[in-house]
């Protein structure tokens, strides 16, 4: 059972990068202060943006 674990899991990082790039677009459109968004994923670390 140990052993399953981490092999199950390297399969599952291996068919997530095969998944197609998905774009997420946020508007801030509630008129108050701007909002701070932290971008990151497994791989990249984008920063925080401000919408």
């Amino acid at each position: 059972m140990f052993l399953l674990l981490p092999i199950s899991l390297r399969a599952t990082d291996e068919l997530i990068s095969l998944l197609p790039e998905t774009t997420v677009t946020i508007f801030n459109k509630v008129g108050g202060p701007l909002l701070d968004i932290h971008c990151r994923s497994k791989q990249n670390d984008l920063g925080v943006n401000v919408v």
